[in-house]
């Protein structure tokens, strides 16, 4: 057998034991069957100690230990200190109306105002303020490659 034939064989195999195992983890953590659920029935749990919002419920994953999908409720009015994330994520205002500027350079009056259905991503590490409007608690669905965290930030809040 040439060297070639070999090293295809070795890379096929390995490509094949990759697709088993990601099947195998994709069955083991997907259910078999839909799954419907409404907003009204999600579990909040509070990130603030002594108030009931902020808060998270999970769709999918741990949002305290890894990997996860989840709802982030904030109330109307609500103007978050400067903050930021260990990580990237991605959110879909639900319910609501906010809007997200960064820190250092940005502003509220240059933000852009956000509805249902839109899309925000932060890139980790960046410091930003997230505000919701009053007038309706917003409501996004969240997903991070790591466990949520808020790590308080030092710059302007660029109001």
């Amino acid at each position: 057998m040439s060297r070639k034939k070999f090293m295809g064989g070795i890379v096929v195999a390995g490509i094949m034991a990759g697709l088993v195992a990601g099947a195998a983890t994709a069955r083991a953590v997907s259910p078999k069957v839909p799954v419907l659920t409404s907003l009204t029935d999600a579990k909040w749990t509070p990130l603030m100690k002594g108030s009931p919002l902020p808060a998270l419920a999970p769709i999918r994953g741990d949002f305290g230990k890894g990997p996860y999908e989840a709802y982030l409720k904030l109330p109307a009015g609500f103007v978050s200190p400067v903050h930021s994330h260990t990580d990237d994520y991605w959110a879909v205002l639900v319910q609501g109306k906010m809007t997200h500027w960064a820190a250092d350079g940005g502003s509220e009056k240059d933000s852009k105002v956000l509805s249902p259905g839109d899309l925000t991503f932060m890139p980790g590490k960046s410091d930003h303020v997230t505000k919701c409007f009053p007038g309706q608690d917003c409501i996004v669905v969240i997903a991070q490659r790591v466990k949520f965290d808020f790590i308080p930030g030092k710059g302007p809040s660029g109001t």
